[in-house]
C-alpha cells in the first residue's frame, strides 16, 4: 500500500529539528520540538492511503495532529493546499468519515482539551502551528472603550499593531488555519480561521464548529469581551453554529464516541445527567415480557381561523388537548420577510419572523407556543426521535440524497410542517456578520415564547429564546436555544395555538 510522504508536507516542517523513529504497535514514534524548543513524541496512524501523525493531549485523549484527508464522494479540498489543509466535509460526511476507533470530538471534548491546556486565553499560542497563518492587522480606536482599557493596563501598544498569526505548537497539535467552503467550491478565510466540526447538533440542518483565529491570544481575549458586551457574542468559547452544508475541516480524536446524555430541566437552566441503561424486570417463570403499545394521541381537524387583521383563513387541526394552526402564519408584519424575499415563498411557507416580532404575530385568541406546549406535541407525536416523521406534510421536503429516502413526514397528526428554511444571522469575527437565507424546503424552525439559556449552567440571558426544528435528513425533533451567537434575531417560522 503507498502511504503519502506526511513528514515533508508544509505544516510539519515547521516543528522537524530532527526526528527519532523506532518500533511500537501503532506503526513507529517520532519525536518534534515545538517553536519554544519542547520535545513532542508522536505516535503515527494510517488510513485510507495516508499517515497521519497522532498525539496525547493534556485531556488524557490522542487526537489527530493533522486535519484529516481522506477523500469522500462529497468531500472538497482546496487546490494545490490539500496536503496542508486537508479535506473539507459536511456535517453528515464528517459523523461518518474518522477511522474505526476514532470519532468526530462533540463540543464538550473539545472544550474539555481546551481546558486541559489552560483555557481560553491561551488555546490560540497552544494549538496553532508555527506556520501557515497570515499576519493579523489590528486598528482599534485608542478612544473606544476597547481602546481606554487596553491603555489602563499598560498596553497600548496593542491599539495599532501588526504581528505574525501563527502559534507555539505547544502540544503538538498543529492546528492549520484552513478557512471553510461553500457547497460550490468557494473557500473563505483561509490563513486567517482554522475551523474544526463538533459532533454536537443544535438543530435538524445545523452544528457546531470550532474555531481558531490569527489573532495573537491577548488581544483576542479583549475583542471577545467586547463582543459578549455589546450582545454579540454568548461567552469567550468559539462554537459557532452553522450549516451542516457547509465544509469544514475534522479533526478525529480516539475512542468510542460518547453516549448521549438526558437532559433534566429545571426553573432556571438545563442540566445533563447520563442516561443509565435499560433495565427490565422478569418474572422468573416467564418466557417474555410484553409491554403494552403506548395510547394514540387523538388528533381532529378544527374549526378553521380567520385572521380579522387581513382576512386570511388557516387550517386549525386539534391534537390531544392542544388546538393548532396547521398551516405556518402569513401575516405581513413590520419587518417579516419571504424567504429569499420571493412572495411565492410566503404563499406555500409562510413568513419568516424574528423573535420580538413573533411574539406579537399570532391573532386574538391565539399565542406563539411555550417550549413546554411544543414539548408537549412532539410528545403526543411519538417523542422526540420520530416526532418529525409524524408532524411534517406528505409533500414539499427535500430528497434526502444520503440516505435515497424522501425527507417528506408522514404527517400523521394534520399539522403538515413545512420547511420555510430560515434568515439566519451569523458572526464571523468582531468584524464579520452577515444576514443569509438558508435551507428552504429542506429545514423548518418554529419560534416559541420561551426565552432559552445554552445548555451549560454558565450562563442563562435574555438574548435567546428556544425553537423547533426539524429537517429532511431524519424524522427527529429539535427544541433547543443553543449557540454563543444570540439567536434572537434570526427569523424563523411561526405556528399559532389557541389560548
Amino acid at each position: 500500500m503507498k502511504i503519502t510522504n506526511f513528514l515533508l508536507t508544509a505544516s510539519l516542517v515547521l516543528a522537524m529539528v530532527f526526528t527519532i523513529s523506532c518500533g511500537g504497535s501503532k506503526g513507529f514514534g517520532t519525536i518534534y520540538y515545538s517553536e519554544s524548543g519542547q520535545p513532542i513524541s508522536y505516535t503515527h496512524l494510517v488510513y485510507g492511503d495516508r499517515a497521519y501523525l497522532t498525539i496525547e493531549m493534556p485531556d488524557g485523549k490522542v487526537w489527530m495532529a493533522q486535519n484529516l484527508n481522506y477523500v469522500t464522494k462529497d468531500s472538497k479540498c482546496n487546490p494545490s493546499r490539500c496536503d496542508r489543509y486537508g479535506q473539507f466535509y459536511t456535517w453528515d460526511d464528517a459523523m461518518n468519515v474518522c477511522p474505526a476507533g476514532w470519532h468526530l470530538p462533540t463540543k464538550e471534548e473539545f472544550d474539555a482539551m481546551i481546558a486541559a491546556i489552560g483555557g481560553e486565553d491561551v488555546v490560540g499560542k497552544s494549538l496553532k502551528a508555527g506556520i501557515g497563518w497570515d499576519w493579523a492587522s489590528y486598528s482599534i480606536n485608542p478612544n473606544s472603550e476597547m481602546g481606554i482599557k487596553l491603555a489602563s493596563e499598560g498596553k497600548a501598544h496593542l491599539v495599532g499593531v501588526s504581528m505574525p498569526g501563527h502559534g507555539e505548537n505547544k502540544y503538538g497539535f498543529l492546528a492549520m488555519s484552513g478557512g471553510y467552503s461553500d457547497a460550490d467550491g468557494k473557500f473563505q478565510n483561509v490563513g486567517d480561521i482554522g475551523y474544526w466540526w463538533l459532533a454536537s447538533e443544535t438543530h435538524a440542518d445545523s452544528a457546531y464548529v470550532r474555531a481558531l483565529y490569527n489573532y495573537d491570544d491577548e488581544i483576542f481575549k479583549k475583542v471577545k469581551e467586547q463582543m459578549i458586551a455589546q450582545g454579540n457574542l454568548r461567552s469567550n468559547k468559539l462554537n459557532f453554529v452553522v450549516e451542516k452544508d457547509l465544509l469544514y475541516n475534522v479533526r478525529c480524536v480516539q475512542g468510542e464516541a460518547p453516549k448521549p446524555v438526558a437532559k433534566v430541566e429545571t426553573s432556571t437552566y438545563v442540566t445533563e445527567v447520563k442516561v443509565p441503561p435499560p433495565t427490565v424486570e422478569v418474572p422468573a417463570v416467564a418466557a417474555k415480557v410484553e409491554t403494552a403499545p403506548p395510547v394514540p394521541v387523538k388528533a381532529e381537524e378544527a374549526e378553521p381561523i380567520k385572521d380579522a387583521r387581513d382576512k386570511k383563513t388557516y387550517k386549525t387541526v386539534k391534537i390531544g388537548e392542544q388546538t393548532w394552526m396547521a398551516e405556518n402564519l402569513n401575516f405581513n408584519a413590520k419587518g417579516s420577510k419571504c424567504y429569499d424575499n420571493k412572495p411565492a415563498n410566503c404563499t406555500k411557507y409562510g413568513r419568516l419572523y424574528n423573535w420580538e416580532t413573533a411574539m406579537k404575530a399570532c391573532p386574538v385568541g391565539w399565542h406563539l407556543p411555550s417550549k413546554d406546549e411544543f414539548q408537549t406535541l412532539v410528545d403526543a407525536a411519538g417523542g422526540a426521535e420520530v416526532a418529525g416523521n409524524a408532524l411534517k406534510a406528505k409533500n414539499g421536503w427535500a430528497w434526502n440524497e444520503e440516505a435515497n429516502i424522501s425527507g417528506n413526514g408522514t404527517d400523521n397528526y394534520g399539522f403538515s410542517a413545512l420547511p420555510g428554511g430560515t434568515y439566519h444571522y451569523y458572526i464571523l469575527s468582531s468584524s464579520t456578520s452577515y444576514y443569509r437565507y438558508f435551507s428552504g424546503g429542506n429545514f423548518g424552525s418554529w419560534w416559541s415564547a420561551s426565552d432559552g439559556g445554552d445548555e451549560n449552567e454558565e450562563y442563562v440571558d435574555d438574548d435567546y429564546a428556544y425553537d423547533l426544528s426539524m429537517g429532511y435528513r431524519s424524522g427527529k425533533t429539535y427544541i433547543t436555544a443553543d449557540g454563543e451567537i444570540p439567536n434572537k434575531g434570526n427569523f424563523y417560522s411561526v405556528r399559532c395555538i389557541k389560548d
